[in-house]
């Protein structure tokens, strides 16, 4: 059975990851995580996840394919557990999101960084999932700046009308839960 990952889980999945990186001698990884694994690792969200959104900076993950399975068997986890996928939702990230990001892991040569939670609360409006209703709430909870999200949603309706007018409006009626 595949386990899910907790903030603690996933600190020791970066840590052996990093050590296997290091041991074969690679230079250094840069992962931007995303989606749940940002929420639970770097917010503090109180669930788990299965998988961990990432994004390699400067690379591909494919590069490191063969460290990423080593953990991965060697923590009962997804063949999966880093998952790219996510990728397809930083079409929505604004320029600046790199101002925002905060570090979840530094070890000898990974450096693993969560989105901010205003470019979290982006992707999330962006993606209209049911799902997605609890992380909204607890990073709104958290202080995520209202204003950026909204200026972002607001700039996505050139490129994407119909999406970004739900997506405000999603968060317009989340404002009235507050």
């Amino acid at each position: 059975m595949e386990k899910k990952l907790d903030k603690d889980l996933l600190l020791n999945v970066f840590k052996a990851l990093d050590d296997k990186l290091h041991k074969a001698g690679r230079s250094p990884v840069r992962l931007l995580v995303g989606g749940g694994a940002a929420i639970v690792g770097g917010y503090g969200y109180p669930d788990r996840t299965l998988d961990a959104d990432a994004v390699r900076i400067g690379g591909s993950l494919s590069e490191i394919d063969d460290e990423i399975k080593d953990v991965g068997r060697q923590f009962q986890l997804s063949p999966d557990w880093l998952n790219p996928h996510y990728s397809t939702f930083t079409i929505y990230l604004p320029k600046d999101y790199g101002e925002r990001l905060k570090s979840l892991f530094s070890g000898k040569v990974l450096l693993v960084e969560a989105l901010g939670g205003e470019d979290l609360l982006i992707m999330k409006f962006m993606a209209n999932r049911t799902k997605d209703l609890s992380h909204i709430r607890f990073l709104m909870s958290k202080g995520a700046d209202l204003k950026i999200v909204s200026r972002r949603l607001e700039e996505l309706k050139s490129k994407w009308p119909d999406l970004a007018k739900k997506a405000l409006e999603r968060l317009d009626d989340m404002l009235d839960e507050i």
